[in-house]
């Protein structure tokens, strides 16, 4: 089941498929053909984590559309303004000390949004 996910990955430009689709089709794909039981197997879920990474994704795309991440990072470039050296600096010196208060998972999606 591997490798065809993963030739899925590859091809998912030509194929016309985002790369969660093929994700969760090998999934369902190795549900079917499994022996498992599906209550031990969902009883083995970490629910919990699911819940906050979906709850994290849907808050940054909501911030996303609102236009909350495109105003911060456009306050951040008119800060920077052309000094590339001292916006990475900046940026470096940031993470560090921010990463340390927030959990590094929520951190790094928010810094991964004001890319986009």
């Amino acid at each position: 089941m591997l490798a065809p996910v993963v030739a899925g990955f590859v091809l998912h430009p030509v194929l016309h498929y985002e790369p969660s689709i093929v994700a969760l089709l090998g999934a369902g794909l190795l549900v079917a053909v499994s022996t498992a039981e599906t209550s031990e197997v969902l009883s083995e879920v970490e629910w919990p984590t699911l819940a906050f990474f979906a709850g994290l994704f849907i808050m940054i795309g909501g911030l996303i559309d609102t236009g909350v991440i495109d105003e911060v990072s456009k306050a951040l470039a008119d800060a920077i303004g052309t000094n590339e050296l001292g916006g990475s600096l900046t940026m470096l010196g940031a993470s560090a000390v921010l990463s340390g208060v927030v959990d590094n998972i929520p951190y790094h999606v928010t810094w991964w949004a004001l890319a986009l």
